[in-house]
């Protein structure tokens, strides 16, 4: 099964850029605060149907969205990792992030794992007490168009007097990408980071 304790220890202690080529960094992008007044996130593309939150809930509240996006030497940028971040502690151990609904009857393969599906190459956050109408997805994807820099794009996007969503580019594009809780010391959640496996050759 696949979880990148290392990698994910690395890029919370800040040590991310020993891993980067020459010439390339990782900063920090906040996007803004995210609503989730139900406690029970929902990591999926923001585009599509499929919106089941994690079985793993938190304190109702607002939460600021994290990006660790990678520049390269030619100053192209790409989101490598999105994070909710619950508070300020260190996870002392990783979880995959899990609905529920996955088929856990048999062990994953080395490499496996469970994700959410990113068909048009984009990821989002947001709390599952919040239903997009057609219009509203649609103006999501405007906003997602509006931000564009090169090979990135991310927004958060607010219903009229209402919650917000957190919209973004998954690092190379399509694909399925897992997702992990970090748990501090008392065992408490303190992060959820979706991972775009820009680091790994895991499928």
């Amino acid at each position: 099964m696949y979880i990148p304790e290392e990698l994910l220890q690395a890029l919370k202690s800040g040590t991310m850029a020993s891993m980067l080529g020459d010439g390339a960094g990782m900063t920090e992008v906040d996007l803004g605060m995210l609503d989730l007044p139900s406690g029970r996130l929902v990591a999926a593309d923001p585009l599509g149907n499929d919106a089941v939150p994690f079985a793993q809930t938190v304190a109702p509240g607002r939460y600021p969205v994290i990006l660790h996006v990678v520049r390269d030497a030619e100053g192209e940028e790409i989101v490598a990792f999105a994070e909710v971040r619950l508070n300020d502690a260190q996870p002392a151990r990783y979880e995959m992030a899990l609905t529920g609904e996955e088929d856990t009857s048999e062990p994953l393969e080395e490499d496996g794992f469970f994700g959410f599906e990113a068909e048009e190459g984009f990821g989002g956050f947001w709390d599952a007490s919040l239903s997009l109408r057609d219009a509203e997805v649609d103006a999501v994807e405007d906003a997602l168009v509006a931000s564009f820099q090169p090979r990135r794009m991310a927004v958060l996007w607010q219903r009229a007097q209402g919650q917000t969503l957190a919209a973004f580019s998954c690092g190379f594009g399509d694909g399925a990408y897992p997702a992990f809780w970090g748990f501090d010391a008392d065992g408490a959640p303190c992060c959820l980071i979706v991972d775009f496996l820009c680091f790994s050759e895991a499928e």
